[in-house]
């Protein structure tokens, strides 16, 4: 396995390389802008570079771009928003805006130094995880960077080796990609279809295995929900845990916006919730015990 790493800058040294060390800066000097622009646009088969593997990722670029799939960052700015997850506004809140300013010119440390289990856990991210707990009821919160990195975070490690994780088939594919990095066997219901969920819990239901059924309160595309209150009661007849990704609950459902699973009162009888606060604006994601 190896990894394609091509900068700006080494496409440079590699040209200047090409037309003979420093004096090519001069030629250099004297390209056309559009020369440029088509480099950092990666239309590099345009021009005769000696790069390694040349032939292929041009090719493969040259294949991208013919078909439409061929993609770059870009600043996009609407006066009306249909496309990003900022849904209530907060990015653009003042109320926020003056918090966050304030927070900014504080004490605080301009850096976490390090990861939480070392030098990195300060008191404010503590602060912030209870207040986070108590406002959803729950035992106890803990921040991820992203909703993605909680998913992988989460499915990733609670189960082991024997166990099983039954998922609905809509799921989001970051809890699908952490389901794949755990050890644990997964098998995926119907979307939202209980009595297919009935059926393999009466499969692999057993005292010698842990058994956790993941799913969505809220679905991303066609905004439906489970009947979860029928899914809590299958999951203790027959002994499973249930995790929920609140993503698209939270700042809509709930009491103060706090999700539906607040909204219908089974914060006690769920495991464990993912509420993202990316959906909203914001850049964290917690994780709700």
């Amino acid at each position: 396995m190896f990894i394609i790493r091509l900068s700006f800058g080494h496409l440079i040294a590699k040209v200047m390389g090409r037309l003979g060390g420093l004096r090519g800066l001069g030629k250099i000097r004297n390209w056309k802008i559009s020369k440029l622009e088509k480099l950092t646009n990666w239309q590099i088969d345009k021009l005769s570079l000696s790069l390694p593997n040349e032939t292929y990722y041009t090719k493969k670029l040259a294949e991208r771009a013919a078909h439409n799939a061929l993609r770059s960052l870009q600043q996009r700015h609407f006066s009306i928003d249909f496309y990003s997850n900022d849904y209530i506004g907060f990015s653009t809140d003042v109320a926020i805006s003056r918090r966050m300013q304030a927070l900014a010119n504080s004490d605080l440390a301009h850096g976490s130094t390090g990861s939480r289990l070392l030098s990195g856990n300060l008191p404010i991210f503590a602060e912030t995880e209870r207040y986070i707990a108590d406002f959803h009821h729950a035992e106890a919160a803990l921040l991820y960077n992203s909703g993605y990195d909680a998913n992988v975070g989460f499915f990733s490690c609670i189960v082991g080796r024997g166990d099983v994780i039954l998922y609905d088939s809509y799921s989001h594919a970051s809890i699908r990609d952490g389901i794949s990095l755990s050890l644990a066997n997964a098998y995926k219901f119907k979307h939202n279809d209980l009595e297919d969920l009935e059926k393999l819990l009466k499969k692999f239901a057993t005292d010698q295995r842990t058994v956790l059924i993941a799913t969505e309160t809220v679905f991303s595309m066609d905004g439906d929900s489970p009947d979860l209150r029928r899914l809590v009661t299958l999951a203790k007849e027959y002994g499973a845990y249930v995790a929920v990704d609140e993503a698209h609950a939270i700042g809509v459902f709930g009491p103060n916006g706090s999700g539906l699973i607040q909204a219908l009162g089974l914060e006690n009888d769920i495991f464990a919730r993912i509420v993202t606060f990316r959906q909203r604006g914001w850049a964290r994601t917690e994780l709700l015990w």
